[in-house]
């Protein structure tokens, strides 16, 4: 197995308890990787709150105590509210007599020499107002025209293949952090911003305390496309630009299922490459592309997933539930070291807990993690 590697200029407090590890090894960082620890540190400390709400749980290899199950059933998840399409308005108009004739008139011109009774067609005018039925028409455009709006912006395309792992940097990825109580997210752009067309609901918080946050995959001015904490995984939506606030995050993470090694770098820098639990045959870690979207301190650091939680946007495809909560795929720790570089896991991927606690002091929500067979 190889031994974990760990760049000493990510966290010097942590390099210190590092080094402590047997087999732990530095490796060779530029000035680039360093990165202001006291802005993440008081992110953490908000994510240690407990949950309130409905609790979304990780999974673990060792029987669940009464204890553990209090402690993790609210792991991870999701703000993410489905909401039905609303149902379109119909519109029906009555004739109101239009098109009718009026024989009476035809009765009376005929005997009469006089032109003073021709006089009498100017009532019939009346019909005139009947047009005004006519106006009403208008009502109708904007419904008919909300139809071609829906059909007329193409449907995102499926999710791009996870980038290999010896990738070229090709530039930061931008990060929408929600900036409105309640965000809409649409499966087309719709011509108005309509809460009632929108097909997803995320609050600005997540049920630990930290900020919602979605990965950009194309910014289109006004809109945004992006990733969804959602199933199914790869799952896409447009947000309004003026609902979120945009940052850019030069970190990436990779995960290779087959070898069970996990690399994370600033740019091109390797911060971290260490072997890796990932899930086993029955409940295999899912690939694609993801990105982190919850970073939790666990109040037991020697407990199953170690001191910290790396929440991701991906969820089993093995597993609906677990113990109570959606079945939320999350980069964490673990109290039994020695299955690190196994196939052990429920879908996690446990990474020893050293590592993941520098990588929690360091590494921004929103960076993508891209998972390969």
């Amino acid at each position: 197995m190889s031994r974990p590697h760990l760049n000493r200029q990510i966290a010097p407090a942590i390099w210190a308890k590092a080094r402590q590890v047997a087999g732990v090894t530095v490796l060779a960082a530029t000035a680039a990787s360093a990165c202001s620890l006291g802005t993440v540190n008081e992110r953490v400390d908000v994510l240690g709150a407990s949950p309130t709400r409905e609790a979304v749980a990780l999974e673990s290899v060792e029987p669940v105590t009464a204890e553990h199950k209090t402690a993790t059933r609210g792991l991870l998840a999701h703000d993410g509210i489905a909401k039905p399409a609303p149902r379109r308005a119909e519109w029906s108009a009555e004739e109101d007599g239009l098109g009718k004739t009026v024989p009476a008139l035809t009765t009376t011109i005929a005997p009469t020499t006089t032109i003073a009774p021709t006089t009498t067609i100017a009532p019939t005018t009346t019909v005139a107002p009947t047009t005004t039925v006519v106006p009403t028409t208008a009502v109708i455009e904007p419904v008919v025209a909300a139809v071609p709006v829906e059909t007329a912006q193409p449907k995102p395309p499926p999710p791009a293949a996870p980038t290999p792992i010896n990738a070229p940097y090709t530039g930061p990825v931008q990060v929408a952090t929600v900036a409105v109580p309640t965000i809409y997210a649409y499966q087309t752009i719709p011509a108005a911003a309509d809460p009632g067309l929108a097909s997803w609901a995320f609050a600005n918080t997540t049920i630990f305390g930290g900020p919602t946050v979605f990965l950009v995959t194309e910014n289109l001015g006004e809109w945004f496309r992006v990733s969804l904490p959602i199933r199914p995984n790869g799952t896409q939506g447009y947000v309004r630009a003026a609902d979120v606030t945009v940052t850019e995050n030069s970190f990436r993470a990779f995960v290779d299922v087959s070898s069970r090694q996990v690399t994370v770098l600033n740019a091109d820098t390797v911060l971290v490459q260490t072997k890796a639990v990932v899930g086993k045959a029955a409940t295999p870690t899912p690939t694609g592309r993801f990105f982190i979207n919850d970073k939790l301190r666990r109040p037991n650091p020697s407990g199953a997933y170690g001191p910290y939680i790396l929440g991701l946007s991906a969820r089993s495809e093995a597993l609906k539930t677990f113990n109570g909560g959606e079945a939320v795929i999350g980069l964490h720790g673990t109290n039994k070291p020695w299955l690190v570089g196994s196939s052990a896991s429920n879908g996690c991927i446990r990474i020893p807990n050293e590592i993941i606690t520098a990588l929690a002091d360091v590494v921004p929500l929103g960076t993508p993690i891209d998972i390969v067979a």
